[in-house]
C-alpha cells in the first residue's frame, strides 16, 4: 500500500483484490480519522470504488430526502400547519418508505417512534451533502442544527429544491462511505471493549449517517428500510 500506509500491505489490511482508487481512498481516510484523534483498525477492509458503486440516480436521491425532512419533522412535533403544508408542496406521501407510510398514518405515534425518527435529521444531513446543498460533512458529533436543514427546503419551495440539486461525484461520495464505516468500527471497538466513546463521536449520529450513505451507494435495493449497517 502506498503513501501513509506503506507498513501494511493490502494483503494484510483486507484489500488485496480492491483497486488503486479504493486503496487510496483507504490511505487518506485513515489519515484523516487519525488526525481528528479517531483510533483506527487497518483491518477493516476497503470499499469499492466508483466503477462498482450502484449510486442512486440525483431523482431518487431527492426524493428520499424529502421523505426524511417529513418524518423527522413529524417525529420532532413540527406545527401541524406547517408539516400539512410541507406535505402537500412536496408531494411526500408517494416518497416514504413503508415504515414512514405506517408511522404517518400512526395519529398518535409512540414516543419511542417519535425520538427514532426524529434522528433522521442525521440521515438527511449526508443527503442533502450530496445533493449539493451543504458545503461540508462534518465529523459525526452531536449536530443541533436541524432548523438549518428545513431552511434547505423552506427557502426554496419544491421546485426549485429539486431543479438546483446536483449530485456530487462518486468518489466524493465514496470517500464519505469509507470514512462512516471507519467511524462505526471505532465506536463499536470502544463499546466491544468497555471503552469511553472515542473523539466526542456519538454513535446514533453515525448510524443514521451510515444508513443513508450505504443506500446512496446501493444497498438495501430499493428499500431504505432494509439498509444494513453492518
Amino acid at each position: 500500500m502506498a503513501s501513509a500506509s506503506a507498513s501494511a500491505s493490502p494483503a494484510a489490511s483486507g484489500c488485496a483484490a480492491s483497486s488503486a482508487e479504493s486503496l487510496d481512498r483507504k490511505v487518506r481516510t485513515l489519515a484523516r480519522l487519525r488526525r481528528e484523534g479517531v483510533p483506527v483498525d487497518d483491518a477493516v477492509p476497503c470499499i469499492e470504488d466508483s466503477k462498482q458503486a450502484k449510486l442512486r440516480a440525483k431523482y431518487a436521491v431527492v426524493d428520499r430526502a424529502i421523505a426524511l425532512m417529513a418524518v423527522a419533522g413529524k417525529g420532532e412535533g413540527a406545527p401541524k400547519e406547517m408539516l400539512d403544508g410541507f406535505v402537500k408542496e412536496f408531494d411526500v406521501a408517494p416518497k416514504l418508505s413503508p415504515m414512514e407510510k405506517k408511522f404517518f398514518a400512526a395519529a398518535s405515534p409512540t414516543k419511542d417512534d417519535r425520538e427514532k425518527l426524529t434522528w433522521r435529521y442525521e440521515a438527511l444531513r449526508p443527503l442533502l451533502w450530496a445533493l449539493g446543498f451543504l458545503a461540508e460533512l462534518p465529523a459525526p458529533k452531536t449536530e443541533k442544527e436541524a432548523p438549518k436543514l428545513g431552511d434547505v427546503f423552506f427557502a426554496r419551495g419544491a421546485a426549485r429544491f429539486r431543479a438546483e440539486a446536483q449530485l456530487r461525484s462518486a468518489r466524493e461520495i465514496l470517500d464519505e462511505v469509507d470514512a462512516i464505516v471507519r467511524y462505526h468500527a471505532a465506536t463499536k471497538a470502544a463499546r466491544e471493549q468497555g471503552k469511553p466513546i472515542p473523539a466526542s463521536l456519538d454513535n446514533d449520529v453515525i448510524i443514521e449517517r451510515h444508513h443513508a450513505l450505504k443506500w446512496l451507494i446501493g444497498y438495501g435495493a430499493d428499500n431504505w428500510d432494509s439498509v444494513s449497517t453492518d
